[in-house]
């Protein structure tokens, strides 16, 4: 049926999402964790959205996003650049850690001669995508982590999904403000009935593109399957049954036994500098 908004049909988080419990206008990010970055290459419609994961990941932070409007990526990405400098001024850029639309990757995904993700790294932005995050199974995987967060809350009573509304939209004559990623969660991202029917994955229901609410519930969906703990529940002290209990009794006992031992250690070498190795890649603690 119609909301609050000109779309008809099932929205995707009903009965999760609620205005009342998860906007929080005017949400401040913090200068001290990564900020998340997630863009979705839609044709002539690029959308990028921002986020944390504070309290270990156990909660999530939708900080506010931006959409083009008949713009393309060439143009879109300095934008975004400065916005996130004008929003997220003390964040440095080496904190920034990007995901972004599989579909970047392709030839011509921005009816260009180079791809998105060619153009994003002439301005020094990498990202991370892996080419199934637009399978049914996985985008069903990133709304159920997400509705998880949302039907949470911590101990203390802090819901475990918060969003700030500020959204903007911007073409080549202007930019206006418009709370779609809150429009997108309440009503505007609805499931598309009839989609089943020619998948590969009849059991698996699958969203409906309309053109403006799927760009930025695609960049959220990227943001989470790219940075989202594993079991965000468990951090929020929420368990499935006591054997999932038990299992994370035992993680913390082995990391307060592991702190504890450091400790001595530290405290006979006299505290002697140590040199600790590390190799592979590093990852940014969250």
């Amino acid at each position: 049926g119609r909301r609050g908004i000109a779309v008809i049909g099932t929205p995707v988080y009903q009965g999760y999402f609620s205005r009342f419990q998860h906007l929080v206008e005017g949400m401040p990010y913090d200068p001290n964790l990564p900020l998340y970055e997630a863009w979705d290459f839609g044709h002539a419609h690029p959308t990028v959205v921002w986020a944390q994961f504070p309290r270990g990941g156990a909660v999530v932070r939708f900080l506010g996003g931006v959409m083009g409007e008949g713009i393309f990526i060439e143009d879109f990405a300095p934008f975004v650049r400065d916005l996130r400098q004008e929003w997220f001024p003390d964040m440095p850029e080496a904190a920034v850690l990007r995901a972004g639309d599989p579909a970047g990757a392709t030839r011509n995904s921005q009816g260009t001669s180079q791809n998105a993700a060619t153009i994003l790294q002439s301005y020094g932005f990498s990202l991370t995508t892996s080419a199934d995050w637009n399978v049914p199974e996985r985008r069903n995987f990133a709304i159920q982590t997400l509705s998880g967060y949302m039907r949470r809350q911590m101990p203390d009573g802090e819901p475990c999904f918060q969003l700030n509304p500020r959204f903007l939209r911007i073409s080549h004559e202007r930019r206006w403000s418009q709370p779609v990623l809150a429009e997108a969660f309440e009503a505007g991202y609805v499931w598309d009935e009839l989609s089943t029917a020619r998948l590969a994955s009849p059991n698996t229901r699958r969203p409906r593109k309309d053109g403006t609410y799927d760009h930025s519930m695609n960049a959220c969906e990227y943001l989470t399957l790219a940075f989202a703990p594993g079991q965000p529940a468990a951090l929020a002290g929420v368990f499935h049954g006591e054997r999932m209990r038990l299992e994370a009794q035992v993680r913390d006992d082995a990391m307060r036994a592991r702190a504890l031992r450091l400790a001595q250690q530290d405290h006979e070498n006299g505290d002697r500098p140590r040199r600790h190795r590390r190799g592979g890649l590093s990852r940014v603690a969250q």
